[in-house]
């Protein structure tokens, strides 16, 4: 009987080459930031989310400014995404808006503060496997 092994690689937001030199294993990308110098970490980030057939998890913590930035790519599907949690550091009174593309359709779990969605969000359409959504 063949057994299945699952592999799950955590790329930090501050090492973008290790995307380059990893096998095709799905991404976990879990951002909370350890500096006030983002510019780096911000980079790391865009360039994981170009790899969207591979991220199953998106944890991003952090500062409303590096949100403004991160937030557009996370655009079109992203088939095997099943936790997308965003909350911004900080304050503040801003909402955010997830891009109108941006459509996850196994997302289990769904966290999001401080954003704002227009009626019909493909988001929240075509999430159909969702099993725990938290909106503030």
């Amino acid at each position: 009987m063949p057994v299945a092994l699952e592999r799950e690689v955590n790329v930090p937001a501050y090492l973008p080459y290790m995307l380059a030199l990893s096998p095709p294993f799905p991404l976990i990308i879990d951002h909370v930031p350890r500096s006030h110098d983002l510019t780096a970490e911000d980079e790391g980030i865009m360039l994981a989310l170009q790899h969207r057939d591979r991220l199953c998890r998106l944890f991003l913590r952090m500062p409303v400014l590096s949100l403004q930035k991160v937030i557009p790519a996370i655009d079109d599907e992203f088939p095997i995404l099943e936790y997308l949690i965003v909350r911004p550091l900080g304050k503040h009174n801003s909402r955010l808006i997830p891009p109108s593309t941006f459509r996850a359709p196994h997302l289990r779990h769904l966290s999001l503060d401080h954003f704002s969605f227009p009626i019909g969000s493909p988001l929240l359409t075509t999430a159909i496997d969702l099993v725990g959504i938290f909106l503030r």
